[in-house]
């Protein structure tokens, strides 16, 4: 990967069972050595089909004022008015300039999350509501484009710091075993305090109304996530990781992660740090 990456380009590609190879010789500026593909199967493991994201990226200090770029990203259906966006796969359409625009406007990464019920956090990243159309398997939660424009935040050279008031003192929330799951994750067994039973709920949209509830009411200096964030074999941690700190993020609150032993295991999971130390930007992380 470029040292300051610009995205020129991107597909999707199905990967059929009797052809899977990416064939980028049919776009205009062939070079196998500028396509990526990203490591998550969009269909997440699930069925005979994979899915894709290849993006075509150059290192800035290469390209020239007559090289296209990727100024914006859409999926779903376009109007006819759209006549400036260029479709791809799955549902994508790309807006594509001339490199004659500040970097800024400019996209620099794209990643994928999975279900409707996460946003990317990360600072001045943007989360596509429209799902990529895939032959995916009907159970499977669907998946979405997030993207960069610009470079994005950069790790603060000093973490938030936390001061000890001496009127309110200093409250820590310790939040454990959410136990997030890849989409709304299911609950088989809830009851009200009565011991009614519910039937299966969305297990994930509980969990995090919780957590949401009792930080309004504690209102915490510092929240400490001590393991066993995500579930055990999800299909993709990053989204999990995403709904667990989330509620942090928006609120302002400083927050720290203790990785525990179900966060990276699993076929599909990625190592315990990778989900956190390679996404900059992280804010009120400490």
């Amino acid at each position: 990967m470029p040292p300051a990456p610009v995205v020129t380009d991107l597909r999707v590609h199905l990967e059929r069972p009797t052809k899977s190879d990416f064939d980028c010789s049919r776009d205009d500026d062939p070079g196998a050595q500028d396509w990526y593909r990203m490591d998550k199967d969009l269909c997440l493991h699930r069925g005979k089909l994979k899915a894709y994201l290849y993006l075509k990226i150059k290192d800035q200090a290469e390209l020239t004022a007559e090289d296209w770029v990727v100024t914006d990203i859409k999926t779903g259906l376009l109007r006819p008015a759209d006549s400036p966006w260029m479709k791809r796969d799955g549902g994508v359409s790309v807006r594509r300039e001339k490199f004659t625009v500040g970097v800024d406007q400019v996209v620099t990464a794209v990643d994928v999350v999975f279900g409707e019920d996460v946003e990317d956090p990360r600072p001045q990243w943007v989360t596509l509501q429209s799902p990529l159309r895939l032959r995916a398997h009907v159970d499977s939660p669907s998946a979405r484009l997030t993207f960069l424009r610009g470079r994005g935040q950069p790790f603060p050279e000093i973490a938030p710091e936390l001061r000890l008031s001496e009127s309110d003192g200093f409250k820590i929330v310790q939040i454990s075993d959410l136990h997030l799951r890849t989409g709304f994750g299911t609950c088989q067994d809830a009851m009200e305090r009565d011991g009614t039973t519910l039937g299966p709920i969305r297990a994930d949209q509980e969990t995090l109304r919780l957590v949401e509830e009792i930080l309004e009411s504690e209102r915490p200096n510092l929240v400490v996530l001590t393991g066993d964030q995500i579930h055990h074999d999800v299909d993709d941690s990053q989204s999990a990781i995403f709904k667990a700190v989330t509620p942090m993020i928006v609120r302002r609150i400083p927050w720290t992660v203790i990785f525990g032993n179900h966060d990276d295991e699993g076929r599909h999971v990625s190592s315990r740090e990778s989900p956190l130390s390679s996404q900059p930007g992280w804010k009120e992380h400490i």
